[in-house]
């Protein structure tokens, strides 16, 4: 049965601790999650969970689901590859969202070490795979959404029938919206009418949109028949933009059918704001090639003319406009290990070896220059191990 551990530290409600091993396990934490107030963890035993889960809370709390936990929870292994979650291709596997109009903040989530698989929506719905959504739509207060983290994931085999194949990740807020970060994931073979591997964007009504950050991860294989084929991120302010970083990425092999509106078969970026600064897009030390799109295959950046963009140490072949600031880029054969059998290691003859940023605070764990790509830089010193194949 599902067991359920109550801390004692103080909270509006008392911090829950779930360990989960079936399906329906999982599914009555999470019911049990969005009645709360206070936070909760739930720690998914490694196996295979079948179902559509989901969770809709209009409380400001915290929520975790964390996978690779051993019987009873005793102890984890970080490695999706041990704790499934599939939607037997019957709706989304794994629905969560917050919509909080009290005036506090709004839910902070976690999805970390699952793989996610089979989702599908044939009827117009956002995120087959994953859907993440934080909203703060009250007047008063600090009117801010929480901060989604998603990380260490495998999202692969979905379909949606609107934006975000694999994964669609929302914040919005009346006045400011937390912090996205999505790493150290492979998002690869999903499929959707727009974006056809991750989906996710930022919409601030009154403030400042919080920094959205894309890092390590491979994103391969995705489809799309409009927008962009790999990842599409968006930003937009009322008042002074936020910044969005995309760093340290394998991109590759993703593509946009559609003529008209194909742009950014790899990634394609927006950042605007009403009014104020239009906060900048970096992109840097990134694998993006091999893309296909009518316009813009590997890179697509459109925002406001007061956004700064900075794309630096990158190997691509074809972007949409030349940056406010570029230097150190390269149009080569990355040379990966395998990559038709999904191994995107470098070969020891790779240009993108020691070729990312120059800063020493950027090096590899083993202390050379950072590399491009997915596995370089020290800021993915802790990521999982199942990129290895």
């Amino acid at each position: 049965s599902c067991v359920f551990y109550v801390s004692t530290a103080r909270a509006i409600d008392p911090p829950i601790l779930a360990c989960v091993s079936n399906a329906a396990e999982l599914q009555s934490a999470l019911t049990t999650a969005q009645g709360s107030s206070g936070a909760t963890s739930i720690r998914l035993v490694q196996g295979t969970y079948t179902g559509n889960f989901t969770y809709y809370s209009t409380s400001a709390l915290v929520l975790s689901l964390l996978g690779g936990y051993t019987a009873g929870c005793s102890s984890r292994v970080v490695d999706p590859k041990n704790t499934t979650l599939d939607g037997g291709l019957t709706g989304q596997v794994l629905k969560l969202e917050c919509t909080n109009t009290t005036g506090a903040d709004s839910c902070t989530m976690t999805v970390d070490g699952l793989t996610i698989q089979n989702g599908s929506t044939p009827t117009p719905t956002y995120g087959a795979g994953l859907y993440v959504s934080s909203t703060n739509t009250s007047s008063s207060g600090t009117m801010t959404s929480g901060a989604i983290t998603v990380t260490n994931n495998i999202i692969k085999g979905n379909r949606a029938d609107k934006e975000g194949g694999g994964m669609y990740v929302w914040s919005s807020s009346s006045n400011t919206t937390g912090t996205i970060t999505i790493s150290n994931n492979i998002v690869t073979d999903n499929n959707a009418s727009g974006a056809g591997g991750i989906y996710t964007k930022a919409n601030a009504n009154g403030g400042k949109t919080g920094n959205i950050t894309i890092s390590g991860n491979i994103i391969a294989g995705n489809t799309a028949d409009y927008g962009a084929g790999g990842l599409q991120a968006s930003a937009k302010s009322s008042n002074n933009g936020g910044n969005i970083i995309i760093t340290n990425n394998t991109v590759t092999g993703n593509s946009v059918a559609d003529e008209d509106s194909g742009y950014g078969g790899g990634i394609s970026v927006y950042n605007y704001a009403v009014s104020g600064s239009g906060g900048s897009v970096s992109i840097y030390d990134n694998i993006i090639r091999g893309n296909s799109a009518y316009r813009a295959a590997d890179i697509n950046i459109d925002s406001d003319s007061n956004a700064t963009s900075f794309v630096s140490n990158n190997n691509y072949s074809i972007i949409s406009e030349t940056p406010d600031h570029f230097a150190g880029n390269i149009d080569l054969d990355p040379k990966f290990a395998d990559a038709a059998n999904g191994n995107y290691h470098l070969l020891s003859t790779s240009p993108c070896i020691d070729a990312g940023d120059g800063d020493s605070a950027y090096n590899d764990t083993e202390g050379s220059r950072n590399d491009m790509g997915a596995f370089g830089g020290l800021r993915l010193e802790n990521s999982a191990p199942f990129h290895a194949t």
